[in-house]
């Protein structure tokens, strides 16, 4: 057993044991690097770095925001839901070593429903899960990722395309609104009232508009457009989010986990990057 508090510095495992799985109450930020093959490394609640070696691993970061690193074998990366945004480096997705992500815990049961979902950022590759999770692939280009790079073990349940996010408890609370995926690209989803509206729009293509309030709108699919409106908006964004913002309707926020850049031609006012 380890024990480390917060804020003792940046510390790391080193391990040749088959399996090795963080203590949430531990505060170890680098598992480190696993020394013999086939091996299995799991992490915590933190912003973990996990390095494989040249065997076949099963990596899980677990929760936080974590980077794993492919040792060279045929690995497995775990992503989970409430995993956060994770970053792959030297991920391969072909030839004897390709590696896998095995999506655990949510509403995709297959690589058909994900497939709108994965889209080119620069060299890179993301993918966009549920609920603000993702994974980034560096290096990797999209259209290499086939069905054989993906394993699913889809949660009982499916999400809606469209939910309402966790929210602060307020009175009146935030209006709940479920709209079909197949309407996202046909037309826009129109609220008001109440302290403001918390979507997100998980199909892509989509658009999203708020109401008078201060609204949180969260693109969690590729090529959505968000409207926020009047009021003081929160926008939750990817690379690929577009954003309608006229001057005069609020001081509104753009938050990315990733490289954005605001839109010249929209009245958004600030950016934050989030993450460490």
């Amino acid at each position: 057993r380890i024990n480390e508090k917060a804020r003792e510095g940046t510390d790391t495992i080193k391990t040749s044991a088959s399996s090795f799985a963080l203590d949430d109450t531990a505060s170890i930020d680098k598992p480190g690097q696993a020394r013999n093959a086939n091996l299995s490394g799991t992490g915590n609640d933190l912003d973990n770095v996990l390095a494989g070696n040249s065997g076949d691993l099963i990596l899980d970061a677990g929760r936080g925001n974590d980077v794993l690193i492919d040792g060279g074998g045929r690995d497995t990366f775990v992503m989970q839901k409430g995993g956060g945004q994770d970053v792959v480096r030297d991920f391969a997705a072909s030839g004897a070593s390709a590696d896998k992500l095995l999506i655990e815990n949510t509403g995709f049961a297959s690589f058909a429903q994900l497939k709108e979902r994965i889209v080119q950022v620069g060299a890179d590759t993301l993918v966009l899960l549920e609920e603000g999770d993702a994974v980034l692939l560096k290096g990797v280009n999209s259209g290499d990722l086939t069905e054989a790079n993906f394993a699913f073990k889809p949660s009982a349940t499916t999400s809606s395309p469209v939910q309402k996010d966790a929210a602060p408890v307020e009175t009146p609370a935030p209006q709940t609104v479920v709209i079909a995926p197949s309407a996202l690209t046909e037309k826009l989803l129109a609220v008001s009232g109440g302290p403001g509206a918390w979507l997100s729009a998980k199909t892509a293509n989509g658009s999203l508009q708020g109401g008078a309030g201060n609204d949180q709108l969260s693109a969690q699919a590729a090529s959505v457009t968000l409207i926020g409106g009047a009021g003081d908006d929160t926008y939750i964004v990817n690379p690929t989010t577009r954003i309608v913002e006229k001057a005069g309707e609020g001081i509104d926020t753009a938050q990315s986990w990733y490289s954005y850049k605001l839109p010249g031609d929209q009245s958004i006012e600030n950016l934050t990057l989030m993450g460490s």
